[in-house]
């Protein structure tokens, strides 16, 4: 039980790194090929 919980908190936190990771490396590709006015306006 407890070890089959760590494993799905570890992947979830995985998981969740590796999303975050994606999606800074798209806004930072998409801030360099549209600009920083565009940027800021997609905030």
């Amino acid at each position: 039980m407890t070890q089959n919980t760590t494993y799905l908190s570890s992947f979830f936190l995985l998981a969740f790194g590796a999303a975050l990771y994606t999606n800074g490396y798209k806004e930072q590709r998409a801030g360099e090929s549209a600009g920083r006015a565009d940027a800021v306006w997609k905030l």
